[in-house]
């Protein structure tokens, strides 16, 4: 990540966004499956709880260029999208600040 900021009125520590996996991966809440011996990603994984429902966040590349993210809540997909790496790091990050936050309802 690039930089830690503390979250006002919190006390907590809140990561900038990441731009890679290999960023998310230094979150624990992350799983990265990588491959054998290369190591590079094959998909990450983050799994988020808020009140009763489940959220599965997973990103999985396409080529070298692109990647594609996709949101399930429970077993729907509610969301997904097709670009850069960097760019759909950042979109796994604020969808997880709005899932976290309550802004995200479906």
């Amino acid at each position: 990540m690039h930089e830690d900021r503390a979250e006002p009125g919190r006390g907590t520590h809140v990561s900038a966004t990441p731009r890679s996996v290999d960023e998310l991966e230094r979150d624990a809440a992350w799983q990265v499956t990588r491959s054998v011996p290369a190591g590079d990603w094959i998909t990450a994984e983050r799994y988020v709880e808020r009140g009763n429902r489940s959220w599965r966040i997973g990103l999985t590349p396409v080529t070298a260029e692109v990647a594609a993210i996709i949101l399930w809540s429970g077993d729907d997909v509610v969301a997904h999208a097709r670009g850069r790496e960097a760019d759909l790091c950042a979109t796994a990050h604020r969808w997880i600040s709005d899932i976290v936050s309550g802004q995200r309802a479906s």
